[in-house]
Order: structure tokens, then sequence, then C-alpha cells
């Protein structure tokens, strides 16, 4: 299947894995357990990215509003559909290869940052850049949520500044057509 949209060129990559919050970095369970007991008492909308940082804070019983993952982890499954298929009010799978963010991805975060409900995006490909778009299109006060790897739990707190940053690293962005193959590796 070929995908369009903006990829990540190589030169910028070190750049894009400097985290850009307040980094947790206690076990990812023992970071849930903290920071969903803080979620349930505040009105923040909770954006949450990563299989891990989803599973963990659903292990003690918090849902965030919305849920992005791909089901793996460093290539490995970690998840399953049936762990969400209850919770969550609407539910998207977009198509977003590798070291991209792909125009269909960058649609449904339009349609859910948008709204207010409880949505899950699941993604064919991979969801690691996608935190830019969603920091791009939060509303001010929206909490993001992002696993990084070998590093701890990133929280974001978004605002106009946060929102700027993000635009400007858009800026690095190429636009790019991409090839995924979709076998049931990418489910």
């Amino acid at each position: 299947m070929l995908v369009q949209g903006y990829c990540l060129p190589n030169e910028y990559r070190i750049e894009f894995s400097v985290p850009r919050g307040v980094v947790y970095t206690s076990q990812p369970l023992d970071n849930a357990r903290f920071l969903s007991k803080y979620f349930r008492e505040s009105k923040h909308r909770i954006v949450a990215v990563g299989d891990v940082v989803v599973a963990n804070l659903i292990s003690t019983g918090f849902y965030p509003t919305i849920a992005v993952i791909d089901y793996k982890t460093k290539r490995n499954i970690v998840l399953t559909h049936a762990q969400f298929s209850k919770v969550y009010e609407r539910s998207y799978v977009i198509v977003n290869p590798p070291g991209m963010i792909s125009l269909n991805a960058i649609r449904a975060l339009v349609e859910v940052l948008s709204n207010n409900i409880m949505a899950l995006i699941e993604v064919k490909g991979e969801e690691d850049l996608l935190v830019l778009p969603i920091l791009s299109l939060s509303k001010s006060n929206d909490i993001v949520l992002y696993g990084q790897p070998d590093k701890g739990l990133v929280v974001v707190g978004v605002d106009e500044i946060t929102r700027k940053t993000a635009l400007n690293f858009w800026s690095l962005l190429k636009p790019c057509v991409q090839w995924l193959e979709l076998d049931a590796t990418n489910s």
C-alpha cells in the first residue's frame, strides 16, 4: 500500500529523540500508578501514545481519553484488541509507516482531538512520530504521555509554547510517499 505523508530525514532523528517534557524514570508500572492517581483527580484530557504507556495506565484501572497504539513495543506484540474493545466510544484504524506521519493519521487525529470522546487509535505501522501532530493539535491543558525507549515516561502539558515548538519541528519533515506492506505483523 502506498502511503502519503511527511517523513523524518535521518539527519534529524537525534533531535526528535530528545524528550520534550518531564521524564519519569521509575519503573513503568510505578510511573503509571503515580500518574493515574493524579489524573483521576484532574479535569485534563489525557492522550497516551505507545503500548507500554497505555498498557501500564490500564493496568492501574485508568483509561486515557485518547489511546494511540500499534500493539507492539520494540517490534514485539504487547497488547491485544480485546483489552480495549469495550472501553472506547470510537475506534480508528490508521496506516502510518515507520519514520512517517501519514495524511491518514493527520486526518484521524484532527477528528479525534477536536471532539471530546474516548477514542482508540490503532496504528498499522508505527505510532512513534504521531506525538508531533498530537502536540500540534491538542487543546491547551491537555496532557500528552509517551514512552521514551530506555529512558522513561514523558509527560507534556500542552500550551501555546508546546504547540509552537511542535509546529517548528514540522518544518524539518519532508513530504514523501512510502510503501507499507500490510500483513499479520502490522495489525
